[in-house]
């Protein structure tokens, strides 16, 4: 049984473009679109509609790890590197101030950027938003969900 309205996989996606329509929004927003976005593949289990096998190779993509961590960080504050076997993410936000940012990676001026830090590599936050909403958006519509 779901909750109220959100029972299916596509209430589920409804709710994440409401999510994403509040972004760039304050860090409450960006809470609330990774923890819906990456929540989306649990509305499946039950369904059918898609098989496990195929839910799983998509949170399998580089993006979508990103996104589950970025929520789980959001819900836990840490991961756990033993338990997860994934880096404990860092997330900032630098500024277009001077010293805001490491010197050629912002323009100064340029205002806020937000960032993840997860092993060995920077990701811009707003710009995975994006992604993950157009991948969801794309599994949606390939399998004639919309």
């Amino acid at each position: 049984m779901g909750f109220y309205d959100i029972q299916k996989p596509v209430d589920m996606f409804r709710k994440l473009e409401r999510e994403h329509a509040r972004l760039p929004g304050d860090s409450s927003d960006l809470f609330n679109f990774f923890v819906t976005a990456a929540h989306i593949e649990d509305y499946f289990k039950n369904e059918g509609v898609v098989s496990g096998d195929e839910i799983r190779e998509f949170v399998s993509q580089q993006d979508m790890v990103d996104c589950k961590a970025l929520c789980d960080k959001a819900k836990h504050h840490t991961l756990d590197r033993n338990l997860d076997k994934r880096p404990d993410p860092r997330t900032w936000t630098w500024t277009g101030e001077i010293g805001g940012a490491p010197i050629g990676d912002l323009e100064v001026g340029a205002g806020d950027r937000r960032v993840m830090f997860s092993g060995s590599r920077t990701v811009d936050v707003d710009w995975l938003a994006e992604r993950v909403m157009q991948k969801w958006r794309e599994f949606f519509s390939e399998h004639k969900l919309l």
